[in-house]
């Protein structure tokens, strides 16, 4: 394994150092995690550019994990990070790479998952799964399931009995687990066709079958799927694009049948694209979903072309953003307050991301500014002043509660313990 991990970088509000410049600028962590001079506000700092992390998941301050960016010496890698961000390690299976567009996550549907499933500390306590293809092919071949069992270390490849996945697909196909044995893997659909494929397993992976074939119809407003979400063995939501009502479907046999619910939408939103992201169930009855008024069409060219691609769909004063709770399991949804975000960086499904920890609180951002509420949403406090964040054009923010979060600013890994008020570099990813 190739280690990445730098020395941390103290930043400084004025000027624009260059990224080797930063590198020489060693700063020691304080052991007290208390608000600093050198903590501010992203958008004062320095900018970055995109030198490491397309994407990140935190399962705790010490275990997370990152994608490395197409283009940059780390890209196609899967890393690991420690110290709150500070070190990263590339854990990447020899051989293999993760495609262009590909995310990670801790629990949820992702191109590289992870799961705990022993009860200790550390890495070592996760399995992962990823969707990876061989390095010698640059992705021109079809790709292959990977295991872990310990956060990364040490990786398998399985059979893949049953699957027939191709690299070819626009985005690479996503995955989940619940437990070490069930999962589900969701296909992109490839060029036009907007078919999508879900296939389970019931063996950790070793063998899959096909479940559900489905082609986004925009005669009944589905115009893609982009995700989905078991919360157990049995029952899951399936979230993505449509026109005049925010979409999902439900299942309760596992994935076998799943029945469109259609949310009602607020009176002044009631047209054009909206993105209904990932659903959250916090028990058996309380729920919680993002949902995205105004979706930029460019980003879902492989769906059926029965819309007009010219126009922009978006309702007056938006891309603009609410979260729908259920109080019954989801048979019902009602949307909270809605908050317009920044038009320069929302609009597209991508460009605005909602982060949901339980128990109403939430964070949301556009790349520029951050909200959060502690009531679901019924009310959203602007964090920093009105201009915070200085994220690359797709926001990666993740939280771990209401205080500790991690973001990537232009490939660097940002962190914040006073939520979100102020930040601070851990680390920038520049070449030995």
């Amino acid at each position: 394994m190739q280690s990445v991990a730098r020395p941390r970088s103290q930043i400084l509000t004025i000027g624009v150092f260059s990224l080797c410049a930063l590198s020489m600028l060693g700063y020691p962590r304080s052991p007290v995690l208390a608000e600093s001079a050198h903590r501010v506000p992203l958008g004062r700092g320095p900018q970055f550019y995109n030198t490491g992390l397309a994407d990140l998941a935190v399962a705790s301050r010490g275990v997370m994990w990152g994608i490395g960016a197409s283009g940059t010496f780390v890209a196609g890698r899967i890393l690991r990070g420690t110290n709150a961000g500070q070190s990263w390690t590339s854990v990447s299976p020899p051989g293999y790479t993760i495609g262009y567009g590909a995310s990670v996550s801790v629990g949820g549907a992702a191109t590289v998952t992870f799961l705990r499933v022993r009860p200790c500390a550390g890495s070592a306590c996760y399995a992962g799964w990823a969707y990876a293809t061989d390095s010698a092919t640059r992705g021109t071949t079809s790709g292959s399931i990977l295991r872990t069992w310990d956060g990364g270390s040490a990786w398998a490849r399985l059979p893949g009995a049953g699957l027939n996945p191709r690299a070819a697909w626009r985005r690479p196909p996503i995955l989940q687990f619940v437990n070490a044995r069930d999962g589900w893997m969701m296909t992109y659909p490839c060029c036009k066709s907007g078919l999508i494929q879900m296939f389970d397993t019931t063996n950790g992976g070793l063998s899959w079958s096909l479940q559900t074939t489905m082609r986004p119809n925009v005669s009944t407003g589905i115009v893609a799927v982009t995700t989905f979400r078991f919360i157990s063995a049995e029952d899951g939501w399936m979230s993505g694009v449509s026109m005049g009502r925010p979409w999902l479907a439900k299942t309760t046999d596992g994935g076998a049948t799943w029945t469109s619910v259609y949310l009602i939408p607020p009176k002044e939103l009631g047209h054009g694209l909206m993105e209904t992201g990932p659903v959250t169930m916090e028990d058996r009855g309380t729920g919680v979903v993002p949902v995205t008024f105004g979706v930029a069409h460019q980003t879902f060219a492989f769906s059926p072309a029965a819309y007009k691609p010219s126009e922009t769909y978006a309702p007056s004063g938006c891309p603009c953003e609410a979260l729908y709770v259920t109080r019954n399991a989801g048979r019902a949804w009602a949307p909270t307050s809605v908050v317009t975000v920044h038009p320069a960086t929302g609009g597209n499904a991508f460009g605005v991301l909602v982060e949901v920890l339980g128990g109403g609180v939430a964070s949301m951002t556009d790349g520029i500014h951050l909200w959060a509420t502690d009531n679901y949403g019924a009310k959203w406090t602007l964090r920093g002043g009105q201009r915070l964040l200085a994220l690359q054009p797709v926001p990666v923010l993740r939280f771990l509660n209401p205080r500790d979060g991690w973001g990537i600013s232009w490939g660097g890994v940002v962190d914040t313990i006073d939520g979100g008020r102020t930040w601070q570099m851990e680390h920038a990813f520049v070449r030995s």
